[in-house]
């Protein structure tokens, strides 16, 4: 048998086989679609970093009133300020390196969080 009709066998005898559903994807007349997956909102607040290791510039796409919460990672609060506008500079002073959640709430209820990583 030459390869021209082996290959002719092999594509009638596959399709009335029993196969899984990865070997029956590579069967399938264009391919197989894979849903988009949800990406994270990254709009809102934006933090920009600083030559200054403990310092972090924010900036909000809505200006306002902004009150600034920042928790260590054991979830205690470690400070506390409010922004006017839309942005100013965050700084952690003499907080140890780790990570930390910054939240910030606008007047209106609008509530933003980033991760913030001090080295």
């Amino acid at each position: 048998m030459d390869l021209i009709n082996a290959i002719h066998d092999q594509n009638i005898i596959e399709p009335l086989m029993q196969e899984d559903g990865f070997i029956a994807s590579f069967l399938m007349q264009g391919g197989v679609e894979v849903p988009e997956v949800a990406k994270p909102r990254t709009s809102g607040m934006q933090l920009v970093a600083t030559a200054d290791p403990a310092s972090w510039f924010v900036r909000f796409e809505e200006a306002g009133q902004w009150a600034i919460r920042v928790f260590n990672g054991a979830g205690g609060l470690i400070l506390t300020t409010n922004m006017q506008g839309q942005g100013g500079l965050l700084h952690l002073g003499e907080q140890p390196a780790g990570i930390y959640l910054l939240e910030a709430v606008h007047a209106q209820g609008q509530r933003h969080t980033r991760k913030v990583v001090k080295p």
